[in-house]
């Protein structure tokens, strides 16, 4: 959340135009799921594991001034703990596995909605795009959500998975910095013998162009999803303004902006400082003169 210009005291949370596709069909209720339980962990998987991301990636630029400390214990004693690299490798490994329990809830929204359907599981994330691939998907999957996954499949899933799995089953691997190239490699011996080493150059590009695919994928599917499942209107929370908190009821329609819906906190004795320019809100009025 953040402040309104003009109105500092007021902590603004209701910014449709700024949300992905993820966000804005996740704060209506979904009508369709078969499977409940999963539609509700898979969003929670989503969300959670999207902020624990953000979190864990403040972290990483925390470290990095860590490298010079290295440099000079090299240049001074000879060596060095490497204790700012491995926490590096650490978060970065974390940081892929994150992505990947993304992924998870992904499936868990796509199974609580297709659960009957051929190719769809409720367990692995890998079957999800190994069945897509290979067109083990039923007639009653979406085509559209099909190629969404042979293509992700094809380009970055494979990669993704295999990094993921070297990190939950192996070692910690370790990082080194290319002052002349201002770039940060990440190394692990690999899972058996020491031909399966795995060398990633640019390891910070790597997870961002990592977190683009798993959030381009997310968003591709949640906007298939917000335009052709059953969605109910909802209350949500605009902000807070001196102690209070303001309300609208909005609709899932197509161009959802700051001026949708209608404001439920009209009646309150402390106006929202908004009320000047925002339609909401005089909807609202508008409603209440003609009762």
């Amino acid at each position: 959340m953040g402040n309104v210009i003009g109105h500092d005291g007021f902590k603004l949370s209701f910014l449709p135009e700024k949300w992905d596709s993820f966000t804005k069909f996740k704060s209506f209720k979904c009508d369709s799921p078969k499977k409940y339980q999963y539609y509700l962990l898979g969003i929670s998987s989503i969300n959670d594991h999207k902020e624990k991301f953000k979190v864990l990636a403040e972290i990483t630029e925390d470290i990095v001034s860590g490298f010079e400390i290295e440099q000079k214990e090299f240049e001074e004693h000879g060596h060095s703990t490497l204790k700012y690299s491995r926490r590096y490798a650490a978060i970065i490994e974390c940081l892929i596995m994150e992505l990947y329990a993304v992924l998870d809830g992904l499936k868990n929204i796509i199974y609580s909605l297709y659960p009957k359907v051929q190719g769809i599981p409720k367990d692995k994330v890998s079957k999800l795009f190994t069945n897509a691939k290979e067109g083990k998907t039923g007639i009653d999957f979406p085509i559209k959500l099909k190629d969404l996954l042979v293509q992700a499949h094809d380009d970055w899933y494979l990669i993704l998975r295999k990094y993921r799995t070297l990190f939950t089953h192996g070692n910690l691997g370790n990082c080194t910095i290319d002052k002349i190239n201002n770039t940060i490699s990440y190394i692990h011996r690999g899972l058996g013998t020491s031909d399966k080493k795995i060398v990633i150059e640019d390891i910070t590009q790597y997870v961002n162009d990592s977190y683009v695919n798993c959030f381009t994928l997310v968003n591709n599917f949640f906007d298939y999803f917000y335009n052709n499942l059953q969605m109910s209107s909802t209350k949500i929370l605009c902000g807070f303004y001196q102690g209070l908190g303001y309300q609208r009821l909005i609709e899932p329609e197509d161009n959802l902006t700051f001026n949708s819906g209608i404001c439920l906190s009209s009646k309150y004795k402390t106006p929202c400082p908004l009320k000047d320019n925002c339609q909401a809100y005089n909807r609202a009025i508008e409603q209440k003169d003609t009762l």
